[in-house]
């Protein structure tokens, strides 16, 4: 089912498979393998509104709310470096409206890791070998719409005091709930799963 922000959803269906594009390059500069699952490339991607707008290379991440689409989280890249557009003060951005939605990298079974950025979910699902989902942010992991069938829960999130809230949020949402909660974090001195993985991509 793709129903949902009509902007979004228009950019979306006129993006690519991401094997042989700027995104390839740049997850693989991260050590990120496939699959890709809800990740895909657009060399034009809106940003900015109306007669403003530009259209530069991004990779484009798929928000959904169970099955529905609704939103798109975009990732602008500078496509000779395989990097983040440096000249963008911030060069994620969102269209749509998230709501309970999450980018869905791994097909959850009974089990479900949840992250906060997109890298960072890429990277645990990669050294945890389980599904994944980026929440984009810490401060909506807890209101992602979890599938119904799930009976364990684990928690991916930075080693920092958004993460550490996070955790403690979503554990006492779900302390009465029957749900399996886990808790790793990524060792000292790492901050996050990538940041791990970047450091040690011969062992993954």
């Amino acid at each position: 089912m793709q129903t949902g922000s009509g902007p979004a959803l228009r950019v979306w269906e006129a993006s690519n498979p991401i094997a042989g594009t700027p995104a390839e390059a740049y997850l693989a500069n991260r050590f990120l393998v496939p699959p890709w699952r809800d990740l895909r490339y657009n060399p034009r991607t809106p940003l900015g509104r109306g007669r403003a707008a530009v259209f530069r290379p991004a990779l484009i991440a798929a928000v959904r709310e169970g099955h529905r689409l609704v939103a798109i989280h975009r990732t602008f890249l500078d496509p000779l470096a395989g990097l983040k557009a440096s000249d963008l003060t911030e060069p994620r951005m969102m269209l749509g409206r998230p709501g309970r939605g999450a980018v869905q990298l791994g097909a959850a079974t009974t089990v479900l890791g949840l992250a906060e950025g997109i890298e960072t979910a890429l990277a645990a699902m990669r050294l945890h070998r389980i599904p994944v989902w980026a929440t984009l942010g810490a401060e909506r992991a807890a209101h992602v719409l979890l599938p119904s069938r799930l009976e364990r829960l684990v928690l991916l999130f930075d080693r920092d005091a958004a993460g550490w809230k996070a955790n403690r949020q979503i554990r006492l949402a779900h302390q009465h709930s029957g749900l399996e909660v886990f808790s790793p974090w990524p060792p000292v001195p790492h901050n996050d799963w990538a940041d791990l993985l970047e450091q040690m991509p011969r062992a993954a």
